[in-house]
């Protein structure tokens, strides 16, 4: 599990925050993922933002605006192999006022 920490300290043109590289497990596998995004705090944000990819590939991406625990599971028979890398990039969307938008929660993945 990964911890995840989300902050803007500064208004940016596009209002998009692209914060980290946050999980870096491997497929458990052939087919199949599973990641898990538990938000704890968000904070005059509009949303957080990922993006998967397993072995370089991206698998997908969504948005997520509400606390609590948020699992997605992915199945691609043609790109999912066992004991590839999972890697979930993650942005903060704040709010219009931007600064002192923040998320945090934790990352897991397998």
């Amino acid at each position: 599990m990964m911890k995840l920490n989300l902050f803007a300290t500064k208004l940016e043109e596009n209002h998009t925050y692209i914060i980290k590289n946050i999980v870096k497990r491997i497929a458990a596998q052939d087919d199949y993922v599973r990641v898990n995004y538990r938000i704890d705090k968000i904070f005059n944000a509009t949303s957080v933002s990922y993006r998967t990819t397993v072995g370089g590939t991206y698998i997908a991406s969504g948005k997520i605006s509400s606390k609590g625990n948020h699992t997605t599971k992915h199945t691609n028979a043609t790109y999912i192999d066992k004991g590839e890398r999972i890697l979930c990039t993650m942005s903060l969307n704040p709010a219009p006022s931007g600064v002192g938008s923040q998320a945090s929660g934790y990352v897991s993945g397998k």
